[in-house]
């Protein structure tokens, strides 16, 4: 594996990473039969960005071989963090990024007092489902169901995660 580089990301890599969202999203979501979340990769940028600009908010980028290649974001607005939406580049899923990037908002949240960190997982991504899984998050509850994919609240606290 090629050295994965964490940084910041910066205002101008909001329309990459909005690209790289997209992409992601719509690699899961055709290969599973459901609607996109995003309609385009301009509308992923600038959710991205919105997040950025979210006071509480922290965001991370991941690049290899200087090239962004993925993000994930942490949301400290409340008790508990909310994690992402974190993606990874579909050529290179698979690879290690995603779980450096979960890890970096864990480590975060870790260092900041946080007692519980959640996120949303569509269960019929089983790939990032059992990578959550090993960083010692569980299914708290089924938050909506359709004959496709259910859509699971899982919890963790970030030192057990972090641990992980």
């Amino acid at each position: 594996m090629q050295y994965i580089e964490l940084s910041r990301p910066a205002a101008q890599d909001a329309p990459k990473l909005g690209r790289i969202c997209f992409e992601a999203f719509r690699a899961v979501s055709e290969g599973h039969g459901f609607e996109r979340p995003f309609p385009d990769p301009e509308t992923a940028a600038r959710v991205l960005q919105l997040i950025l600009d979210l006071p509480g908010s922290f965001g991370v980028a991941a690049r290899v071989d200087g090239r962004l290649v993925g993000s994930n974001f942490l949301l400290l607005t409340d008790g508990v963090a909310g994690v992402g939406p974190i993606t990874v580049d579909p050529a290179i899923q698979g690879r290690g990024v995603g779980r450096r990037l979960m890890q970096a908002v864990l480590d975060y949240a870790a260092q900041r007092g946080v007692e519980r960190v959640r996120l949303l997982q569509d269960a019929c991504n089983t790939v990032s489902l059992s990578l959550y899984a090993s960083l010692g998050f569980d299914r708290r509850a089924w938050i909506s169901s359709s004959a496709r994919c259910a859509t699971l609240r899982c919890t963790a606290p970030p030192s057990r995660a972090a641990a992980g």
